[in-house]
């Protein structure tokens, strides 16, 4: 994902862990109100900490999603990083944010960024968690064993909360 310039510290070090990841799992409630996961392709955090990402009109949870509240995880298992970030959902119907965001990877669902189907999601975070584990299999290794051994945590990493606006 493309990640604009962010204005606190915790928000700069986020995006540098999110730089270049793509797939994330979206979980929101579908069209019967259960609690439903789907993988979707993060386009870019822009410089308010937003998420955004292109969805079909046509797809079934689309109708009820809007402003409602919505879970955006990713897993970056080799660094041992995992991000949650909560908050709203917002369609936006902007033919230039559309057009901003356009990238040949989208080609398979739409014709372009004019495509009538085209919507883009943002999702306005109120809270991001990340969870910094140690990197590298070795080094996550050690850590558990340490642990076990200590009969406590010992370097299993950091976990921080970044609070942006109430929900």
């Amino acid at each position: 994902m493309r990640t604009q310039p962010q204005t606190s510290a915790d928000m700069q070090e986020l995006a540098k862990k999110l730089e270049g990841e793509r797939t994330g799992l979206l979980t929101l409630a579908d069209e019967r109100g259960a609690l439903c996961c789907r993988p979707m392709t993060a386009q870019e955090l822009d410089g308010e900490g937003a998420v955004w990402m292109m969805v079909s009109h046509k797809a079934p949870w689309v109708a009820n999603a809007d402003n409602a509240q919505a879970n955006l995880a990713f897993a970056v298992p080799d660094e041992s990083d995992y991000v949650s970030i909560s908050g709203r959902v917002e369609f936006v119907d902007s033919p230039e944010r559309k057009r901003a965001l356009w990238t040949v990877v989208a080609r398979p669902w739409w014709d372009g960024p004019e495509d009538p189907d085209l919507l883009l999601l943002k999702l306005t975070p109120s809270r991001i968690e990340v969870w910094d584990g140690p990197s590298g299999a070795i080094s996550r290794t050690f850590a558990l064993a340490a642990s076990v051994i200590a009969g406590k945590e010992v370097g299993l990493g950091e976990k921080q909360v970044i609070t942006l606006k109430p929900d």
